[in-house]
């Protein structure tokens, strides 16, 4: 995996996403390493290349399997779930400058102006909305590393490696 990349400016947002999908990538590696030991193929190899296949078998679609393996927990499904959806955000969701004004009259001034780089994403009830870039970029390094560490656990639990 490339190394974390700090929003500085907007020559590294392609950078930025580019990491995420590489961090996905990165977890679909795990669940298909948990799928082919849930049903434990004769030719592994084979049910990697044709079966797990992304163009064949697109990662919602592994989610639900995992949703049927008793020893995943609800939990890193949840957290799986919404790492793809933000990847998905930053894969296919345009970036855009936002200015926000936030007028309250008791405070002093009563009028601010907020600009940050925007993305445009659909949420779970099919609704369009803008979320802040960096806030939605953290909260995709935060899930990240706590799957990672819950992934590492049950690998460890279950005694499976990646490789």
């Amino acid at each position: 995996m490339i190394a974390t990349p700090k929003i500085s400016n907007e020559n590294n947002i392609k950078e930025v996403r580019g990491w995420i999908i590489d961090c996905l990538n990165g977890v679909e590696m795990f669940v298909d390493k948990i799928i082919i030991d849930f049903f434990k193929p004769e030719n592994i190899e084979d049910f990697k290349k044709i079966i797990l296949n992304a163009s064949i078998m697109n990662f919602g679609a592994k989610i639900k399997i995992l949703s049927n393996i008793d020893y995943i927990s609800n939990k890193i499904i949840e957290k799986i779930r919404k790492l793809s959806a933000i990847r998905n955000g930053f894969a296919h969701a345009h970036s855009k400058n936002i200015l926000k004004i936030i007028h309250d009259p008791k405070k002093e001034p009563a009028t601010k102006v907020e600009s940050y780089k925007g993305i445009e994403v659909m949420n779970s009830s099919g609704k369009v909305e803008i979320k802040n870039f960096l806030d939605y970029y953290n909260e995709f390094k935060e899930m990240f590393e706590e799957t990672k560490v819950m992934l590492t656990e049950l690998f460890q639990a279950k005694g499976l490696t990646i490789l």
